[in-house]
């Protein structure tokens, strides 16, 4: 149980990242929409894909690493993004780590974002 969607949505990202962890991906990253919400804790504000959310929090100019957006109903665009997320960089590889898809964090209507 949880008291807030922000609570949950937190706890979804961390069951993610622990599964992708159990799957040898080292560098997990999460696909969330652009003009999305999904809290106020640091990082459902990062997985929120709204500048004007992440104002003020960014350390070093980054949010929580671990999180790249997709356009709201580009089918196209989110396909290559998965499979960009899928591809480890070779030096990363060389390196002994594993880039690869933790979730896809999608709202069925964006309240922020209006309906589309």
């Amino acid at each position: 149980f949880c008291n807030s969607g922000a609570e949950s949505n937190e706890a979804a990202i961390k069951l993610a990242r622990r599964h992708a962890h159990n799957r040898g991906i080292t560098d997990p990253v999460i696909i969330t929409a652009e003009s999305s919400f999904h809290g106020r804790t640091l990082a459902t504000v990062t997985a929120t894909a709204q500048p004007k959310y992440h104002k003020g929090f960014t350390y070093g100019g980054e949010m929580v690493r671990g999180f790249r957006y997709s356009p709201y109903n580009d089918e196209d665009a989110l396909k290559k993004l998965v499979e960009e997320i899928n591809t480890t960089p070779e030096e990363d590889a060389k390196a002994g780590r594993k880039r690869g898809l933790a979730a896809i964090m999608l709202e069925p209507l964006q309240g922020e974002g209006g309906i589309r």
